[in-house]
């Protein structure tokens, strides 16, 4: 057979794959847009780590790791600093960055803390105090590419969180009725699903339910979908990515939650 008929004969499904390249490259581009570059890639290749991230605590705003020991330049040492609670170690590290943001010098973004009586394995068999509440600064956190790093030891008994930080873009959109309201937080590559009203809905191949719009619009389109527990915004784009694939109680949970100053997360408060 001629190379002329070779490619005639193979011309539909030539145009075919190369359509679901663009598709696929358009994508990839357009996530990109969303949180570049941010490396997530310790959440995505772990099937553990939906386990070892649990809540949002609502005293001041820290996303929670358990069994998770977060690296990071020491600010202030666990042993000079117990606190009965993660939520206060949390607190610890707020204080810390307050009182740092006034002075200019390095603020808290990341603690660790021991919940254990007995103290805390970090991982390679060294155990450290009870209630101890190390904080610790971690300058991949900051800046418009947010990633978080752990040891990846998830043997630890530790418990880390981490503080999400946001542009002012974010900080200035609204609470939305029948939501919580959660500036800084992604799920980028988690709980994303299909949707028929997806803005890149190309030979069915779209794994996530992209859509555009005002904030308003976009909680409307949420809600009236049963399959939606909540969704990503990113004002700067007007778009939004909704998320379901999992229980309601994750998604509040803030199970897999990823860093990116650039969206604020919509969650619903009930399934009704």
């Amino acid at each position: 057979m001629l190379i002329s008929e070779l490619v005639s004969a193979n011309k539909k499904p030539l145009m075919l794959l190369a359509a679901t390249l663009v598709f696929i490259l358009s994508s990839t581009q357009t996530e990109a847009s969303r949180n570049p570059g941010g490396d997530v890639s310790f959440l995505t290749n772990n099937v553990e780590y939906k386990s070892h991230s649990r809540h949002l605590l609502q005293t001041d705003t820290c996303v929670t790791m358990p069994a998770t020991n977060l690296v990071g330049d020491v600010l202030t040492n666990g042993a000079a600093n117990l606190q009965p609670s993660s939520g206060a170690c949390c607190s610890s590290c707020w204080s810390q960055a307050r009182q740092a943001a006034a002075s200019g010098s390095g603020f808290c973004n990341t603690w660790v803390w021991c919940g254990v009586p007995g103290g805390c394995d970090n991982g390679y068999g060294t155990i450290y105090p009870y209630q101890q509440c190390t904080l610790k600064v971690q300058t991949s956190l900051q800046g418009a590419q947010p990633s978080v790093t752990t040891t990846k030891e998830y043997s630890t008994t530790f418990t880390s969180g981490w503080i999400p930080s946001y542009s002012s873009v974010v900080n200035q959109q609204p609470s939305v009725a029948g939501y919580s309201r959660y500036p800084g937080i992604d799920f980028q590559g988690f709980y994303d699903y299909q949707c028929p009203e997806s803005i890149n809905n190309v030979y069915t191949i779209t794994y996530y339910c992209q859509v555009s719009g005002s904030l308003t619009s976009v909680a409307a389109a949420c809600t009236a979908d049963a399959s939606c527990n909540g969704f990503v915004y990113v004002p700067s784009q007007s778009m939004a990515w909704l998320k379901g694939l999992t229980t309601l109680a994750d998604f509040q949970n803030l199970y897999s939650a990823t860093p990116n100053p650039n969206s604020v997360t919509y969650v619903k408060m009930s399934s009704s």
